[in-house]
């Protein structure tokens, strides 16, 4: 009896899981993903044009763009023809660093992504990351209190250009597994 079990629980849980199984499989189709890290990370340091029309030839539609400070200059430009070309920049990266952000007062870095943004009129996430010298000498429920504070700023921030905050895992304290609990 004992060796009928296991494979009659394993033909159960199949049949359980097959509808389950057939859904997540479009989880990973085309339109449900995004491009990250394709502005700082490449080898061939490509401009706007020449990314927007490697994403189209990869069959990206849309994707979500990271930078470092020499490439500030370029979104504005990279917002329009994204849009021409029908490629949603569907988030911006705002990565925030305590020696120049607080509630209250962000950035040049990251005002000018604020600033772009609203200008170009798109809809945005706003993904936010943090330094680990935002959280330094703090207990966890001061980071949390910090976080939050920051997070909530930032989404009253961001509000009028329609735009929306998301945090996004970086490591450290803020990335560390189990803190969704504190």
């Amino acid at each position: 009896v004992q060796t009928c079990a296991l494979p009659i629980l394993l033909l159960l849980l199949l049949l359980v899981m097959s509808p389950v199984l057939r859904a997540g499989s479009a989880l990973f189709e085309s339109p449900n993903l995004l491009a990250w890290c394709i502005v700082p990370f490449d080898s061939r340091h490509r401009g706007p044009a020449e990314r927007i029309a490697m994403l189209r030839r990869l069959g990206f539609t849309q994707y979500v763009w990271d930078w470092r400070a020499q490439h500030l200059p370029d979104l504005p430009e990279e917002l329009r023809l994204a849009q021409s070309a029908g490629v949603r920049m569907r988030g911006v990266w705002l990565w925030i660093d305590d020696t120049q952000d607080r509630v209250g007062q962000l950035g040049s870095s990251n005002e000018a992504v604020i600033a772009a943004v609203a200008a170009s009129g798109q809809p945005m996430e706003f993904w936010v990351g943090f330094h680990d010298n935002f959280f330094a000498g703090l207990d966890d429920e001061a980071k949390v209190r910090k976080g939050a504070a920051l997070a909530a700023y930032l989404a009253g921030r961001v509000a009028p250009t329609g735009g929306t905050v998301a945090l996004y895992n970086h490591g450290g304290w803020f990335g560390e597994i189990g803190r969704a609990h504190v």
